[in-house]
């Protein structure tokens, strides 16, 4: 008998809906020419199998896929809330899941909210508990997501070589059959349609497809599918980091949202700070800022403050492609400024 864990096969709508290789196609620059993402899922993975099924499997799945592209192209290792993704998104047993495409165009349209804002631990007990209504300020949340970043997905053909081509520029969505296994390989059996939906984080080809499940079998989160047991539907996602423009002064021990965005910005330059994002303008931020203005000859600050100076660098660097690094105001002070 087959179970199903709450994938809804989806129609796809080629004059509506992006897909790789075609008119309307996300494009973009090869970001793992070896297909590996492994390196890139988050420490944190919630699973779905604590004694209820929630049939979210859509939603664990898409949330999963832009966290480890969030880890890749921006060293962002923040945790989706996939409980608020589920209910938010209209996902429910009553109706037996969702689909790949309308999780997706939820968060791209409405955002999403980090796990501790509304978390999914063995306090929740039931599905009840699961979908239980949450505070709807969290729609606004969400929303600030879409004010960093874009999200946007395509559906790949479920051949072979479009999904191998595809996986080097982002995990990939993957349907399956849930769960049948000869020795190590998982497969779909004769006549079967697939039940779940997984991210695919690397292949061997012609020999196997890896992926990250959100359910344990034997405690492994990692499975192999056969080569030849193709996913009936797959996507692949794309996220772009709005550009940010500093225009404040900022400074030491300085408490404010603009912080956050000074760290993002930090750490995605490769300036190490560990315990990023605190929105609080501390020891390790200054740290990392100080060694900022030492690499663009800003000297005799230490990292104190983030002056006319320095915001002008920071644009520069973050904003490459714009004049002036995207503000010419910031670009005249800084002709004035020490730091």
């Amino acid at each position: 008998m087959e179970y199903n864990h709450g994938f809804k096969l989806d129609t796809i709508v080629p004059d509506e809906h992006y897909i790789l290789g075609g008119y309307k196609s996300l494009g973009g620059t090869i970001l793992q020419p070896d297909r590996d993402w492994r390196p890139f899922v988050p420490a944190h993975q919630e699973t779905q199998n604590l004694g209820f099924e929630t049939n979210a499997c859509t939603n664990f799945g898409t949330a999963n896929a832009l966290e480890i592209l969030l880890n890749r192209l921006f060293k962002d290792t923040r945790d989706f809330s996939d409980r608020w993704y589920a209910k938010a998104s209209g996902t429910s047993v009553a109706s037996g899941g969702n689909s790949p495409h309308t999780v997706a165009e939820f968060a791209r349209l409405s955002g999403l909210v980090n796990e501790e804002k509304w978390p999914f631990d063995v306090s929740i007990e039931s599905v009840e508990e699961f979908y239980a209504d949450f505070p709807k300020e969290l729609y606004t949340t969400a929303s600030k997501l879409l004010d960093e970043f874009t999200l946007k997905h395509e559906w790949v053909p479920s051949d072979a070589q479009s999904l191998y081509d595809a996986l080097q520029y982002s995990p990939l969505g993957f349907s399956t059959y849930a769960w049948v296994r000869d020795g190590d390989m998982y497969y779909r059996p004769q006549g079967s349609s697939d039940t779940h939906w997984v991210v695919l984080i690397y292949a061997e080809w012609e020999k196997y497809w890896l992926v990250l499940d959100s359910y344990k079998d034997e405690n492994a989160l990692f499975k192999k599918i056969r080569w030849n047991s193709l996913p009936m539907q797959a996507k692949r996602y794309a996220i772009t980091r709005s550009p940010h423009i500093f225009l404040k002064n900022l400074g030491f021990q300085m408490v404010d949202p603009e912080v956050e965005y000074l760290q993002k910005a930090l750490v995605s330059l490769n300036y190490l700070i560990p315990h990023a994002v605190t929105n609080v303008y501390g020891i390790e931020t200054r740290s990392a800022v100080a060694a900022f203005q030492n690499d663009h000859g800003i000297f005799g600050n230490a990292g104190m403050n983030v002056g006319p100076k320095t915001r002008n660098a920071l644009n520069i660097a973050l904003n490459s492609t714009k004049p002036f690094g995207g503000s010419l105001v910031t670009a005249f002070f800084a002709l004035f400024a020490s730091v």
